[in-house]
């Protein structure tokens, strides 16, 4: 049908028919000269962008396509609001059109090889098409030639910037999209997509039908991902098999089982057509024959080798039989086998049996310490994380009691093992004195640890032609160790590289006695044979024409053998006949190739025909070693990730390298030399070069890995090229790293190796420090390695210098070190006294954290029982040697507290030892004081510490003069009171300290001490003037001194009053000029002391009273990096106090969650410490710390606590008069109040929050607040952080549909079933395990499966067990707390000898753990049988996305299953209440008549007696003659009248007492109450009461009768009985009642008694209160309970001028029953008639 497209005045003169609707729509248009053309025309809307921008890209493609292949774009046009894109039109038909039916097979396969051709040219030119379907494949009529269009999605192959190009291929035809596009999984996408495609395709041409479908995108993009196809067959009857087959390989989920190249797929469609002209079926043949013969998967580990696996076989029985520990060298060529050998032999023995560990020795690392060792050691310990609790546990004991402590010194060589172990000590690895002898034992204890009897160990090292010298060490000890057992130690090395000299070559000749060796010889004929046919898929007698031409290039070595069969395969030289058979067609050809006398040649061809962006990748590969993490390969290319695999492709395709999940692999290391060796040895120097920046970019120098090794390695291969002074003092300090790890790992050649590298790259003249420090660190090393000669003169050298203090400590050790190694005591001696003369005492410059545990527990053990106050009683030291010590040590203090804070703990606690030993003096009491920094900051005991400072004060007061009593009391008034004393008490102690130091002129302690009492005022909250007059002072003292480093503390100390007290403006009296003011500040605010603390702490508290937040925020983080140095310091309290307020105002404003989140985190640990602080010393810390309390409940949301708080905070300051803590808790409480919407109680906190600023001095604050006005209300519609996900992690569609799934659950049940089923959809997975954790125990609660059509779950509840989930990988996941995924699990690493992996050979796998606030809640487990890597990283950003509202949602579901099983138990418990209570009414009621049994019994028998009587009287009136007829007719009525009255009685008496349910009718309120007086009439005629009962006939009330009768016979009663002691008035009881508002009736009880007493009056109505003596204090509280239901109230009221009064209240009914209610509606108020 012919169309006009008028928008597009271009194509006017164009007659167009429309071959696709779109959008876009495809329009084919020929003109007037015939010449055809396509269209793909369009709107260009802003909506259309999308759809624009891929036309744009398919015309960018247009150099890349070309005819008969491709509609090649020539043009893009753009008018009246449309876009069209012209391509030139091939002729044909679109396949969608032309295929509407299953055609003959023979069509089809003319069809299938036309486009199988297009797409291998389109593959050809470097681009993926990514939506190959119907509407984007022309074909000519005869189905012989296919063209594609529909590029607009497609991709270059070789691009690195590939994901905006992936996000543009992943939103094509879901129908026909290959799995890892639409799963977009963890593997390089690459051609094999299209053909995946193309099996759709296929599928649908001969069936009619698609192989998935699904309700919508995500359905498909699931069904793509987790369901099998049905076999073509069963929709077309008779498809050959072999077609079929050819079908179902295109539609492999995997890309490694599907064909590899169009190319494959042509030929074996074609061989088909060729059978089926040929007239007879096509036989079965391999498929795909092409590519496994360039793939060569097979290994020729076993042709041939049955003798060497033999021999492993008895080596492992021996060391299974006799416990031995054995040693075995595998030697041969490379390429022989060697590696497949043991690996096969291992995995054929099975993992059930042993445990098996391979580590491979690297040529370009070989300096890294244990290398080898630490790979076979990871792989060894990881399994232990997935162990089940009781074996980890058992295990973890077992390696803790083995190891102990020591184990710590292996976490850095082991990161695992820290997991498995976690910190067996608060101290670090330094406390351990490493040697080498330690760290091989515990080694050796470690695998001792790991070992089972039962499963002997295996470890395999393999390539050790390169072994480390740690590796090839710990294999010597192992050999050696006699505690070691059940262990096999598998040695492979290439004999032809291992020359006598080698190290390795050293260790066999040593070991001779403890080894056998195992060689691997080159094939025979027959096994090459064998491995010929197997490799080329031929039967072994038509692989023998080629076997000896081959076997004659390659001398039966099996991984020449297989790449040189391969190459003459792809290059045509072996032809593959019918029947399988194979021969060459040109012999002299294949022998005059030069490459095949030569492994290395051949390798290097193969090499050379990869393209250049490969090539590169490989070199850079090869140059890290033949194994390595995708991240770790493209930062040392300085590719992306999808750069690098672009760039990998062509590589993985060829078989070149493997790829397991993110590690990458040569498949042979000849690969990786052949590589390596394509570039010469100054291109292999830059590029080793290169490759050491680009990771030493990323290094983390404090991170105890082995990336400083890898890095220091590539920088060292090309350290000649280095010419930059800056690089080369880097990279020399990177060394120096190296080699000192190296060294603490005892790798001392390693560590030799980096230290003379750093040395060689710099001098003194470059990095004094640097470069002296390395010469010590050789030294060192030699002295380790014996070569003592040179180490002693190196140290000679070093130690004439000027070296640092530290320096010198190290080499004074090392130096008498050596010298006793040398037999020379004396000198060793008189060395270390050299240093610490003046001491006396060993102190290390940096003790560890256990030498200062270990002094404090000495320091415990020798008080004793003693207190510390009786420690003032010990004599004097008299002995002038110790004496000198204390006072030397005395003197350390102070710069002590600058540099080490393990130091200066070490020094205390030494003087207070020597103090107890020797006696007291002033100088140990100036240690006392100090004490507190050990015993209060460090070990949280601030009573001990303040003891110690007291005992201080008492014995310097005993000394009639002392140079450090002014230390002494400064530092107890300003350091040791305020954390536990009011502030203020401080005060005569440093007024004290200051007449002292005036007195002996002290300058140097007057500036520390005006500094410390600066301090003290402002914590005090003491007005700013006073703070100002003190540093003032304190300034001019450090400028007289010239100590300038005080000088910046006292600059911020007076710009803080001024910045407060004078809108910032500095008084120029009190500057010298800008240039010292300048000197000042810029040295104070470079210095990570305690003065640089107290600087950006004033400065914070400046910032964040002014309101400068973010200045605030600068100095609260700049003040943090000297937090370390300023223990026990004042200023430490303001810092947690002001940087908590900043943080809790930076928590409102944070722009994202992640500000958000590091700004609460920080605020969360200011909050701690001023609690705990708070609970030591509340004087001056609790306002501060319920101020910041108060901040946080504000935060959270929790308003009544805030309010409180801030009171409290208020109260405390005020209280204590810490003026500017009230003034900031008026200041913040006036913003919260404002926040809830009450403004006028904001504004009279503000007038508060003035006063106490202007108390305080803050005359700015006053006048900026007055200036601000009153109302400082937040300004509204503050934006909200933003969640910023990157589209490339998250699928929004999933996350949206998933979350609506599970939002709209709530029973238990069904969200489980609705959690399995969405997670089963979006993560593309064949089965879905949903276990929830049940007090400690998981409990498997669904199992969601894919089936062919739909996913079925199965809901159940079962505890998780190895048949359902494999348990290694779910504890693991458990125990990480992080989501484990598996690209194949059946083959990687550990987790291959769970045993539901073993069973069920599963590939894909992903456990997930949900967690709610660090809590396990459950964990998903999702497996996908079909495809590899199927959970990509993509996918579980989602999934934890998802899984974090799982586990919300699964929490909120159990909680409200619990509510609503706690509302039916309620509901239970409230019925059998309401039953109970009707029971107790009834039993009351019984009561009751009970008490009155005589009442009733009086009142039945007056009608009875009356009866009697009258019967008498008629009976003799009937007896006169004649009968008097009307007497007796009148005494036969008395009778009747009678017998109804007792009728009447005994009637209310059944009613009060049967259990029947309440009945609402209306009656007459006064009969009801008369038959109450009636039952009562006994007990009111026995005490003689007179009722007066003024409720009016026809009082009609609305209710239950028997129940109202109940309540009022009860009050009755109860009036009766209180008027019962009455003698001195009449005992009256009044009936009334009256109508009140609200349609409403009110009854009033009332008696003349004595009342009730007020005690009593307010638990009146309550249960089992009562005011009689045999009562059960029940009546009461059921009448309520009664008048209550009646939607009525009893009260109680005195009644006047005696008694009581009990009023109940009912709904009132104005008319009487039958009777209608007109009157009682028009006069609801009326009184009864």
């Amino acid at each position: 049908m012919s169309h006009s497209v008028p928008i597009l005045d271009q194509l006017a003169d164009y007659d167009v028919t429309q071959l696709v609707a779109g959008p876009p729509a495809l329009y084919r248009g020929v003109n007037k000269e015939g010449a055809r053309a396509l269209f793909v025309v369009m709107e260009d809307g802003p909506k259309e962008h999308e759809r624009r921008a891929q036309l744009e890209h398919a015309y960018a493609l247009r150099a890349r396509l070309a005819a008969p292949w491709a509609a090649r774009p020539h043009a893009l046009l753009r008018e009246n609001g449309c876009f069209a894109l012209a391509l030139r039109d091939p002729g044909g038909t679109l396949l969608r059109a032309r295929w509407r039916s299953p055609p003959k097979l023979e069509r089809f396969l003319r069809a299938a090889i036309a486009i199988a051709a297009a797409v291998e040219s389109l593959h050809e030119a470097g681009l993926i098409h990514c939506d190959l379907n119907p509407e984007h494949i022309l074909l000519d009529n005869a189905d012989e030639s296919a063209c594609l269009l529909g590029f607009g999605r497609a991709m270059m192959a070789d691009r690195s910037d590939r994901e905006a190009n992936l996000h543009r291929a992943c939103s094509g035809s879901i129908e026909y999209m290959a799995p890892e596009l639409c799963g977009r999984m963890e593997r390089m996408l690459d051609a094999r997509a299209d053909l995946y495609s193309l099996g759709c395709l296929f599928y649908e041409m001969l069936t009619g039908v698609l192989p998935f479908t699904g309700v919508d995108r995500m359905a498909l993009a699931h069904a793509q991902l987790a369901k099998q196809p049905m076999r073509p067959s069963a929709y077309a009857l008779g498809l050959p098999r072999q077609v079929e087959a050819i079908v179902m390989k295109l539609l492999a989920k995997n890309p490694n089982d599907r064909y590899q190249s169009a190319a494959g797929l042509q030929a074996d469609l074609t061989r088909c057509l060729n059978a089926g002209t040929e007239r007879h079926a096509a036989a079965a043949f391999p498929l795909d024959l092409h590519a496994s013969v360039a793939i060569s998967r097979h290994a020729g580990a076993l042709y041939g080798r049955r003798g060497q696996l033999d021999a492993l076989d008895a080596t492992l029985r021996r060391v299974s039989t006799s416990g031995a520990v054995e040693l075995v060298f595998v030697a041969g060529y490379s390429g022989s086998g060697k590696s497949a050998l043991v690996d096969q032999w291992a995995s054929a023995i099975g993992t059930t049996s042993i445990s098996y560990a391979r580590g491979v020795c690297e040529q370009l690392d070989s300096t890294q310490p244990y290398g080898a060792l630490a790979r076979a050691l990871e792989r060894l310990i990881r399994p232990i994380l997935g162990q089940e609790d009781a074996s980890f546990t058992a295990t973890r004991t077992r390696l803790c009691a083995r190891m102990g402590e020591r184990a710590e010194i292996l976490y850095g060589l082991l990161p695992d093992l820290k997991l498995i172990l976690g910190d067996l000590s608060s101290d670090d690895e330094a406390q351990f004195n490493v040697d080498r002898a330690l760290y091989l034992r515990t080694i050796a204890d470690l695998l001792k640890g790991v070992l089972q009897p039962a499963r002997p160990l295996v470890l395999f090292f393999d390539d050790m032609q390169w072994v480390d010298e740690g590796t090839l060490t710990v294999l010597d000890y192992l050999t050696r160790d006699g505690e070691l057992s059940h262990v096999m130690l598998i040695a492979a090395f290439r004999s032809n590289e291992v020359t006598p000299g080698h190290a390795l070559a050293r260790l066999i000749a040593e070991a001779k006695d403890r080894h056998q060796m195992i060689a691997v010889e080159p094939l025979e004929r027959g096994d090459m044979a064998r491995l010929v046919g197997d490799t080329l898929g031929c039967k072994l007698d038509a692989s023998l024409p080629v076997v000896d031409i081959i076997r004659e290039k390659t001398g039966g070595n099996p991984f020449f053998t297989i790449q040189l069969a391969a190459e003459l395969a792809s290059e045509g030289l072996i032809e593959f006949e019918e029947k399988g058979a194979l021969r060459l067609r040109d012999v002299d050809r294949i022998r005059a190739k030069l490459y095949s006398d030569n492994v290395a040649d051949l390798m290097l061809l193969r090499f050379a025909r990869l393209g250049e962006a490969a090539r590169y990748a490989l070199q850079v590969f090869a140059s890290l070693g033949g194994a390595a993490k995708s991240a770790d390969l493209a930062a040392a290319a300085s590719l992306t990730k999808h750069g690098l695999e672009a760039s990998l492709r062509e590589a993985i395709n060829a078989s070149l390298i493997d790829r397991d999940a993110d590690m990458l692999r040569f498949t042979h290391d000849r690969i990786r030399e052949a590589a390596y060796a394509s570039m010469g040895e100054s291109e292999q120097a830059a590029l080793h070069l290169d490759i050491g920046r680009r990771l030493a970019m990323r290094l983390r120098e404090d991170e105890p890995s082995d990336e400083i090794f890898v890095v220091a390695n590539q920088i060292n291969r090309g350290a000649s090229r280095i010419v930059s002074l800056e690089e080369r003092k880097r990279f020399a300090y990177l060394n120096l790293l190296a080699g000192e790890r190296a060294k603490a790992a005892t790798a001392y050649t390693s560590a030799l190796v980096y230290f003379e590298t750093a040395a060689a790259l710099i001098d003194e003249s470059t990095d004094e420090d640097t470069a002296q420090w390395t010469e010590f660190h050789r030294a060192d090393v030699e002295c380790l390695i014996g070569t003592l000669a040179p180490a002693e003169a190196r140290l000679v050298a070093l130690g004439r210098k000027p070296v640092s203090m530290a320096l010198r400590a190290e080499l004074t050790r090392l130096t008498a070190s050596l010298q006793t190694a040398q037999n020379r005591q004396i000198q060793a001696i008189t060395t270390g006294l050299d240093f610490l003369v003046r001491l006396g005492v060993n102190i290390e410059e940096r003790p560890s954290d256990s030498e200062v545990d270990r002094l404090y527990g000495q320091l415990r053990r020798e008080l004793g029982e003693r207190s510390v106050a009786q420690l003032a009683e010990n004599a004097w030291v008299e002995d002038p040697v110790w004496r000198c010590a204390l006072d030397v040590l005395a003197d350390l203090i102070p710069p002590a507290l600058f540099f080490n804070a393990n130091l200066l703990d070490v020094i205390l606690l030494n003087l207070t030892l020597l103090s107890l030993r020797h006696g007291l003096s002033d100088s140990a009491a100036y240690g006392f004081v100090c004490l507190n920094l050990v015993f209060a900051e460090r070990y949280g005991d601030y009573r001990t510490g303040y003891e110690f400072a007291q005992l201080a004060v008492d014995v310097v007061d005993r000394c009639k003069r002392s140079r450090y009593k002014a230390r002494i009391y400064m530092r107890f008034g300003s350091l040791v009171i305020p954390w536990s004393r009011p502030a203020q008490d401080a005060m005569p102690y440093i007024e004290q300290a200051k007449q002292v130091a005036k007195a002996d002129g002290d300058l140097v302690f007057d500036v520390s001490g005006a500094r410390n009492v600066a301090s003290v005022l402002l914590l005090a909250g003491r007005p700013l003037d006073e703070v100002m007059a003190e540093a003032k002072n304190g300034l001019n003292v450090a400028r007289l001194s010239r100590f300038f480093l005080y000088s910046g503390v006292f600059r911020a100390q007076i710009q803080l009053v001024e910045q407060l007290g004078d809108a910032g403006r500095r008084d120029a009296a009190d500057q010298t000029g800008d240039e010292e003011y300048r000197r000042d500040i810029d040295a104070v605010r470079a210095n990570n002391t305690s003065v640089g603390f107290a600087y950006w702490t004033c400065t914070l508290q400046a910032s964040f009273i002014s309101g400068d937040f973010e200045a605030a925020l600068e100095a609260e983080v700049a003040a943090r990096r000297s937090i370390g140095a300023s223990r026990m310091f004042l200023e430490l309290i303001e810092y947690r106090f002001f940087g908590a307020l900043t943080r809790a105002k930076l928590c409102e404003t944070a722009a994202t969650a992640h500000e958000q989140a590091a700004h609460r985190e920080a605020l969360d640990a200011h909050c701690a410490a001023l609690a705990a602080w708070a609970h030591v010393g509340p004087a001056n810390l609790m306002g501060r710390a319920a101020l910041v309390d108060a901040e946080v409940a504000r935060l959270d949301g929790r308003a009544r606590e805030a309010e409180h708080l801030y009171n409290k905070a208020i109260r405390h300051a005020h209280e204590r008069r810490i003026l500017h803590v009230e003034a900031l808790a008026c200041e913040l409480a006036a913003g919260f109040h404002r926040q809830q919407g009450r403004g006028a109680i904001a504004d009279a906190y503000l007038r508060d929050a003035s006063h106490a600023y202007a108390w305080w001095g803050a005359n700015a604050k006053v006048r900026a607040m007055t200036e601000r006005g009153i109302k400082t209300e937040p300004s509204a519609g503050a934006p909200m952080p933003a969640f910023d996900y990157p589209s490339q992690q998250l699928d929004i569609a999933a996350i949206i549909k998933a979350s609506s799934a599970l939002s709209s659950e709530i029973v238990l049940s069904r969200l489980i079933e609705t959690l399995a089923l969405v997670t089963l959809e979006h993560a593309g997975a064949q089965r879905c395990v949903l276990a929830l954790n049940h007090k400690g125990v998981l409990q498997i609660h669904a199992e969601a499966v894919t089936r062919a059509e739909l996913a079925e779950v199965n809901v159940v509840r079962r505890e998780i067990s190895s048949e359902d989930l494999p348990l290694t990988l779910v504890r693991t996941a458990i125990r990480t707390g992080q989501p484990l995924a598996l690209g194949s699990a059946a083959t990687e690493g550990g987790y291959t000898r769970d045993d539901y992996v073993r069973r069920t050979q599963a590939k894909s796998v992903l456990c997930l753990p949900l967690l709610k606030q660090g809590g396990l809640v459950g964990v998903i487990f999702l497996e996908n049988r079909l495809s590899e890597s199927a959970f990509t990283e993509d996918k579980i950003a989602v999934l934890s996305v998802l899984g974090a509202q799982a586990a919300i949602a699964l929490e909120n579901a159990r909680l409200y299953q619990d509510l609503v099983e706690q509302n039916q138990r309620i509901a239970h418990t409230e019925e059998a209440l309401r039953n109970a209570m009707a029971e107790l009414a009834r039993v009351s009621r019984l009561t009751t008549m009970g008490q009155l049994v005589a009442s009733i019994a009086h009142e039945i028998s007056q009608p009875m007696s009356a009866i009697h009587s009258s019967a008498s009287a008629a009976g003799h009136w009937l007896e006169r003659e004649p009968p008097a007829l009307e007497e007796a007719r009148k005494m036969l009525t008395l009778v009747a009248g009678e017998s109804l009255r007792a009728s009447s009685i005994i009637h209310g008496i059944r009613e009060l007492a049967k259990n029947a349910p309440p009945t609402l009718t209306v009656f007459d309120l006064r009969s009801a109450v008369a038959e109450a007086l009636l039952l009562a009439g006994a007990e009111v005629e026995h005490h003689h009461v007179e009722v007066v009962n003024v409720i009016v006939p026809g009082f009609f009330v609305k209710g239950d009768r028997v129940q109202i009768q109940q309540v009022a016979l009860n009050l009755i009663v109860n009036a009766v009985e209180a008027m019962a002691s009455v003698d001195s008035r009449a005992r009256v009881l009044e009936l009334s009642s009256r109508h009140v508002d609200g349609g409403r009736a009110e009854i009033t009880v009332a008696d003349s008694g004595h009342g009730l007493q007020a005690c009593v009056e307010g638990s009146l109505f309550e249960p089992f209160v009562t005011t009689k003596a045999t009562g059960m204090g029940l009546g009461l509280s059921i009448c309520r309970s009664i008048v209550e239901r009646h939607g009525g109230t009893l009260q109680f009221e005195p009644n006047t001028p005696y008694g009581a009064r009990f009023v109940f209240s009912l709904a009132a009914a104005f008319a009487a029953p039958g009777e209608t209610s007109r009157s009682s509606i028009s006069r609801p108020d009326s009184p009864p008639a």
